[in-house]
């Protein structure tokens, strides 16, 4: 079993018990296409000269560097949203990060975007309430879907293979 599989597997065996195996697989690999757009706009506005501060800084008031990030990525994801912000968050983060960071791509995507994301995070969108009968239990169940996912190598087929599950 490759290292991938047994982050995964570890993972599957805490938060099975509340979802569907298939649900499950869903969940991860749309939180990990998210990571992706993430990192990509991260590497991107680090490729345009941006500091930590300047990433720090992203946010929608912003309005010339929205529009500059969407015209070039066709998204824009602020700083509070960005999955590595969630990871920083430690305990202080919930449930309602992940629901926010959701609706504000799709505000914040350009049309082009919208159809691939919209199918890939709807299924996400969702089932967010099917993770546990109070806030703190799907808090719990999506915070451990979040550190797996930290955990993984960075995979490029992540794009590809979130646009074949849910085309």
């Amino acid at each position: 079993m490759d290292i991938k599989t047994k982050i995964i597997c570890d993972s599957s065996e805490q938060v099975i018990s509340v979802i569907k195996t298939k649900q499950y697989e869903h969940f991860l690999l749309a939180l990990s296409f998210y990571k992706r757009l993430c990192d990509l706009q991260v590497m991107y506005v680090q490729k345009q000269d941006a500091t930590e501060d300047d990433i720090k800084a992203l946010n929608e008031e912003d309005t010339e560097t929205l529009e500059f990030v969407q015209s070039n990525l066709g998204y824009f994801i602020g700083y509070n949203n960005l999955f590595s912000t969630w990871i920083e968050m430690g305990c202080d983060f919930d449930i309602s990060n992940v629901r926010d960071a959701l609706h504000a791509l799709n505000r914040l995507s350009k049309q082009d975007n919208k159809s691939i994301f919209e199918k890939v995070f709807v299924s996400l969108q969702e089932g967010l309430s099917r993770l546990g009968e109070s806030t703190q239990a799907q808090t719990q169940a999506i915070s451990k879907m979040i550190y797996t996912i930290e955990q993984l190598p960075p995979d490029l087929k992540t794009i590809s293979m979130a646009n074949e599950m849910f085309s």
